[in-house]
């Protein structure tokens, strides 16, 4: 995997482990954060990095906000990143 993820031109994910270990190892990322998961998480370098963040602070199920205690639904917190937003970082950082 990390050799897989070090010979990328670019890695779009979420906020997970493969993220951190592809910009650990090299590759360009765009990261797809739940906006407080930010200021901890992500990378404070944006030369190889672009960070996109969701404002979703409530379930879109029922509402409830989410927070401890959450709601029961397994619903996406990154949803409403638009994808012509992530495809233009993306292509950004192939372009530089």
């Amino acid at each position: 995997l990390v050799g897989t993820l070090a010979g990328a031109a670019v890695v779009v994910s979420n906020d997970t482990g493969p993220l951190h270990l592809a910009g650990a190892v090299g590759a360009s990322t765009v990261g797809l954060y739940w906006w407080p998961n930010v200021v901890t998480s992500a990378p404070r370098e944006r030369r190889r990095h672009r960070v996109l963040v969701s404002e979703t602070r409530v379930c879109p199920a029922c509402g409830a906000p989410l927070r401890p205690p959450a709601c029961a639904h397994e619903v996406s917190s990154i949803a409403d990143i638009p994808v012509p937003a992530v495809i233009a970082a993306a292509e950004g950082l192939l372009a530089e």
